[in-house]
């Protein structure tokens, strides 16, 4: 079945791609130790993105199964993106809470306790999760039709608890245990945080403003992050099971890998069932949403737009220097004097022999200059 909207996926995905990259390089070039979350955040979503740009494009009214190495490595890539997105959610909200509650005594061993925590729950928890996938894994991949290759879970309570709970656990957590904390304190201390110009933690310096972008960031992606964990679990999502209700805690391994071979849908089995379309949609949407999101909250500041306007004068200098110095070194310059190859003296006559040579040909040029000598008792 057609889809009205091509191209319009892979468009925004790859403007969202190029959004995304231009703002994880300033985040990285300025502050990146004070920003480990929204740096892995902002790798996961540039993930989804060019999987979505990639997907949309080769497998566009097609349910075909073609490139089946790239389907292995999509398959496992959105589960760890599924999990690492929310992930990168609650750290950034932990690191404002812990910025709040700045404790100028904390050692440099809490310090490094903390960042080892952060880059497990950002990095190793979702690359955990795509190994732990096999587990439950019920067949190699599945290809839909208009979006691309797709994981394929066995319904059951195990499933659930390693890799379905997870986008609903860390957006709880990070609401009950930080985000209310955030908001009380904050407003206790209004007045406060209002003379302060900066907001100091463990050495590192957050303008209050960067401090605002963090804090939103964390809300919007909460917000936008519910809902993927939330309708896998709505009735009439179809799952890619056998004849089983999903109450099973561990069916066994024999029945979980019994239909290995890739699996094909079309656009006509997906679009019949509401809360399926919807997942489909939202998921090629939200990594749009969320990299417009992240540039303007950290592309487009002051700072950026400063450092992108340096660049960018620097290479409009570079630019307009570059004709000119090829011009200079494309130009030929003229001797202003024939070299003189041979001289033959002869009493009073001399012979100059003129040697000029063009291209591959070689004229031979003979000037007889003749003089007579000046008698010596006149000189």
């Amino acid at each position: 079945m057609k889809d009205p909207t091509y191209p319009l996926v892979p468009i925004l995905n790859v403007l969202a791609a190029c959004l995304l990259s231009f703002t994880l390089i300033s985040i990285v070039l300025r502050e990146a130790r004070s920003n480990r979350g929204v740096v892995m955040l902002c790798v996961w979503v540039l993930v989804q993105d060019t999987l979505m740009a990639i997907q949309s494009i080769v497998w566009r009214e097609s349910w075909r199964i073609e490139m089946p190495v790239f389907c292995d490595i999509s398959s496992h890539l959105w589960i760890g993106l599924t999990i690492g997105i929310p992930a990168c959610s609650f750290v950034i909200t932990r690191r404002l809470w812990l910025a709040v509650r700045a404790n100028p005594g904390s050692g440099r061993k809490k310090t490094h306790d903390g960042i080892l925590v952060d880059y497990l729950l950002g990095l190793g928890l979702p690359l955990l999760s795509m190994s732990v996938y096999y587990l439950v894994q019920a067949a190699r991949f599945q290809v839909i039709e208009n979006y691309g290759p797709s994981t394929y879970i066995y319904p059951c309570w195990v499933a659930v608890i390693l890799l379905q709970s997870w986008p609903i656990i860390f957006p709880i957590l990070s609401t009950s245990l930080y985000g209310w904390r955030i908001v009380t304190r904050l407003h206790r201390h209004r007045r406060t945080t209002r003379e302060l110009k900066l907001l100091q933690y463990n050495g590192d310096q957050v303008q209050r403003t960067h401090y605002r972008r963090l804090f939103t960031l964390a809300c919007i992606d909460t917000v936008l992050v519910l809902p993927l964990g939330i309708v896998p679990f709505v009735p009439g999502v179809p799952t890619p099971a056998m004849s089983t209700s999903g109450d099973e805690f561990w069916p066994g391994w024999n029945t979980i890998k019994e239909w290995w071979a890739p699996q094909a849908v079309s656009s006509d089995e997906w679009r019949i069932s509401v809360a399926w379309s919807v997942n489909i949609y939202w998921n090629q949407l939200f990594g749009v949403l969320l990299s417009v999101v992240i540039f303007l909250l950290f592309g487009f500041t002051r700072d950026a737009r400063e450092r992108c306007g340096t660049a960018l004068s620097r290479a409009r200098n570079f630019g307009t220097l570059m004709p000119k110095s090829r011009r200079s070194s494309s130009r030929i310059s003229l001797p202003t004097a024939l070299p003189i190859a041979r001289i033959r003296r002869a009493d009073s006559l001399s012979m100059v022999n003129i040697s000029k040579s063009m291209g591959d040909e070689t004229n031979l040029v003979d000037i007889e200059v003749r003089w007579s000598t000046y008698n010596s008792t006149t000189m």
